[in-house]
């Protein structure tokens, strides 16, 4: 496994337990742990993020989006880093199984190569 996959792997085993979610309150949006959403409001075991409605766009030649783009756009983010909890450990675990696939065929190829070499011989 490469360093940087060990790194990834290392920050996804520390950060606070799955499942995460995404509480959109209309002027800010928050990202938490163990998000459960009742009449009142939602609770949650810990907040992973705050994103607010204030756009910090300071590049006078960006054309930018308009109010409700921007929202929107906070909100997928949002989306985009509470399903990351989830979706960074399966991608690992793939890569792994992925990893063993290429292992076992590497060590196939190594035995039909020694067996070439002996009836060769």
């Amino acid at each position: 496994m490469t360093d940087w996959l060990k790194e990834i792997k290392t920050r996804a085993n520390a950060a606070t337990e799955a499942p995460w979610g995404v509480y959109d309150q209309g002027t800010l949006v928050e990202v938490v742990a163990g998000h459960v959403e009742h009449d009142t409001g939602y609770r949650c075991r810990r907040q992973i993020a705050r994103l607010d409605d204030e756009p910090i766009d300071n590049i006078p030649e960006h054309t930018g989006w308009d109010a409700d783009q921007d929202y929107g756009q906070l909100v997928l983010d949002a989306e985009f880093m509470a399903a990351a909890r989830t979706g960074i450990p399966q991608l690992l675990d793939w890569i792994d199984q992925l990893q063993a696939e290429v292992d076992s065929l590497r060590a196939e190829k190594e035995q039909l190569r020694l067996a070439l070499i002996r009836g060769a011989a």
